[in-house]
């Protein structure tokens, strides 16, 4: 239980508190306030990884929870800015599908003794994911194109994601064999 109250996993445990409110100042339509709590909710991402390996703290409760917190955090942020913004429903949709499988696949390898951490191509989506959340919440022009920029890093993590997913699994199966 003493692994929960890590700084790391407080830190990323803020950001639903802070999602609440990023929700809220979208319907309100308050953009400067909505930017400067998705800088907030950035910064504690970025902090929490950080401090976790900084520390050689890097645990598996550890990476479930910033998952989780991400998936949570960027599909409610897309329903959102869908309801008051505009972002196009097919996105939102394939946004909330690949998260909810990688979950799914998520869950299946944890069941086996095994997390698959963050790697560069799903810190690419994120980024770009960020980024077309500000392009919509600024009515910038060219973020329809962004759309689809965003939809080509979220299959490219996806798939990144899914090929070490086989991977993890099929080892898995090995070891289990021989055990």
């Amino acid at each position: 239980m003493s692994e929960f109250f890590k700084i790391q996993n407080i830190l990323s445990l803020m950001r639903l508190p802070i999602l609440f409110f990023v929700i809220y100042f979208i319907k309100e339509d308050k953009v400067n306030i909505v930017l400067f709590l998705l800088s907030l909710a950035v910064i504690t991402d970025i902090l929490d990884g950080y401090i976790a390996r900084k520390k050689k703290e890097d645990t598996e409760l550890g990476k479930i929870l910033d998952h989780v917190i991400d998936k949570i955090f960027f599909n409610s942020v897309s329903i959102s800015l869908y309801f008051f913004k505009g972002l196009p429903l097919f996105f939102v949709i394939i946004l909330f599908l690949r998260d909810f499988v990688s979950l799914f696949f998520g869950y299946l390898l944890w069941k086996k003794g095994k997390v698959i951490g963050s790697n560069i191509s799903g810190k690419l989506a994120g980024f770009f994911l960020s980024l077309l959340f500000i392009f919509y919440l600024l009515n910038f022009p060219l973020k329809e194109y962004l759309v689809f920029l965003s939809l080509f890093f979220i299959l490219l993590a996806s798939t990144s994601y899914f090929i070490i997913f086989l991977i993890l699994l099929k080892e898995s199966c090995r070891e289990s064999k021989i055990g």
